[in-house]
C-alpha cells in the first residue's frame, strides 16, 4: 500500500490549513490594514476560508489509487465467484527458493543470527508477515530477491527509488505497526538464480554473482523507515476505504 500519485482531497485539505496559518500570520503583522496589500491579503484568507471549509468533510477521507481498486475488484470477483487466482512467475518463485539463502548472506554480512519469521500477526484491520524481525535490536528487516545483477539495485539512491515506487515503505510501516518496532529496512539481495528457471534466451552469467562477489557486495539496504502517528492515521483510513470499495464491488455484482 502507498499513498495515491495524485492528491486527495484530504492532503489537500491539510495544504489549505497550512497556508490559512500561514497566510493568517502575515496579514496580522501588517500593521496598516487599510492598504491595498492587507486589503488583497485579507480577500485571499477569505478565499482559502471557504475553501477549507468546502474540503473539511473530507479531511479524513482517503482515495485509492487506480491500481488498488484493480486488485480489489479481483479480490471481490474471487469473492462472489469462488476462485483464486494463483499468481506465478520466475521473479515469485526465485524469491521464494533463494529467501533462505539471501538471509544467510545478510546474516553473514551483519554477523547477526537471523532466521526467516514464521509468525503472521493481524489486528482487525490489518495482517502481515515480515521477513526478519529483530526484537532485540529492535528492526524489522524486508527481503527482496534481485532476478539478475541488471536489476540488481547496486545503489542506495536506487533501492531507496525501487521502495518508494513499490510501496515497500508502507509495507514495512504496517508490520511495524503489527510488531510494535520502531524501524525497518528493505533489504536487496542478488544470489545464484537456479538455472532451471533462467529462460535460454537469457544470459547465464547475469545470474551468477556468488562466485565472482562476496556477500557484502551483492547487498542492498534500503533508508531506514519509519512509522509516525500521521502514517497510522494514513493506513487506517485507506484500510477503511478499501474495505468499502470492496463491499461497493462486492454490492454491484450480487445485484446484477
Amino acid at each position: 500500500m502507498g499513498r495515491p500519485k495524485t492528491k486527495s482531497k484530504a492532503q489537500i485539505y491539510a495544504e489549505t490549513l497550512a497556508k490559512l496559518e500561514e497566510e493568517g500570520a502575515k496579514y496580522e503583522a501588517i500593521s496598516n490594514k487599510t492598504t491595498k496589500t492587507a486589503i488583497n491579503k485579507l480577500e485571499k484568507l477569505g478565499q482559502l476560508t471557504a475553501q477549507a471549509n468546502e474540503l473539511e468533510p473530507f479531511k479524513d477521507a482517503w482515495e485509492l489509487s487506480t491500481t488498488a481498486k484493480t486488485y480489489i475488484k479481483e479480490l471481490a470477483k474471487e469473492n462472489f465467484y469462488g476462485y483464486r487466482k494463483r499468481i506465478e512467475n520466475k521473479y515469485l518463485e526465485k524469491g521464494l527458493i533463494n529467501e533462505d539463502e539471501a538471509i544467510k548472506a545478510l546474516a553473514s554480512v551483519h554477523q547477526a543470527p537471523y532466521v526467516k519469521n514464521e509468525e503472521r500477526k493481524s489486528l482487525t484491520w490489518l495482517t502481515g508477515e515480515a521477513d526478519i524481525v529483530d526484537k532485540k535490536a529492535g528492526f524489522i528487516i524486508d527481503i527482496k530477491n534481485a532476478w539478475d545483477i541488471s536489476t540488481f539495485p547496486a545503489f542506495k539512491e536506487d533501492v531507496n527509488k525501487k521502495v518508494k515506487e513499490a510501496g515497500y515503505d508502507w509495507q514495512q510501516k504496517g508490520y511495524l505497526i503489527l510488531w510494535k518496532l520502531k524501524k525497518a529496512f528493505v533489504c536487496y539481495v542478488i544470489t545464484d538464480t537456479p538455472a532451471e528457471l533462467v529462460p535460454d534466451f537469457e544470459d547465464l552469467d547475469l545470474h551468477r554473482m556468488e562466485d565472482k562477489h562476496n556477500a557484502n557486495k551483492r547487498i542492498s539496504m534500503s533508508d531506514e523507515i519509519t512509522l509516525s502517528t500521521e502514517d497510522v492515521k494514513d493506513i487506517k483510513s485507506a484500510y477503511k476505504a478499501a474495505n468499502e470499495y470492496f463491499n461497493k464491488c462486492l454490492t454491484e455484482l450480487k445485484s446484477k
